[in-house]
């Protein structure tokens, strides 16, 4: 197994499941890694999921197989967008989540990237793209885009 250095290898995150259930402002998982790898996890009734620095260029932000739920109103009227991919990086992946309820949180933000894939997610939430370049986005199911 290889140790982790910051700049020459991923941190997977795999099958974690996080529940919240009454902390405002909260985020599950938060990066400034020079790459990332959550897939499989479990998110509940968090304010954000999922969220990118905004403060770093990342490359390859993955985010695969992974379910988010929000069944309360926990937010005190604030509402972010559960997962964040922030500002910057290229190679994005973001396939096969589902995002199942888009009352309390948006859905994806994606800002600046140039070049990935959002494909095969369930999205009932916001999905707002901003200067980005390069993006495949396939969606069969319910979705709003916000550009």
């Amino acid at each position: 197994m290889k140790k982790f250095v910051i700049g020459k290898y991923c941190i997977p995150v795999i099958k974690l499941r996080l529940f919240s259930n009454n902390i405002s402002k909260l985020k599950a998982i938060f990066s400034a890694a020079s790459c990332c790898e959550i897939k499989a996890c479990t998110f509940s009734n968090f304010q954000q999921s999922i969220v990118f620095s905004n403060n770093h260029y990342i490359d390859r932000k993955r985010v695969t197989g992974c379910v988010i739920n929000n069944s309360i109103d926990i937010h005190r009227g604030e509402s972010l967008y559960t997962i964040d991919f922030g500002f910057l990086g290229d190679g994005l992946v973001c396939d096969f989540n589902a995002i199942n309820n888009g009352s309390y949180n948006k859905g994806i933000r994606i800002a600046s990237c140039l070049g990935g894939n959002i494909t095969s997610n369930i999205v009932n939430a916001d999905i707002w793209i901003s200067g980005s370049k390069g993006i495949t986005f396939m969606v069969k199911l319910l979705f709003k885009i916000l550009m």
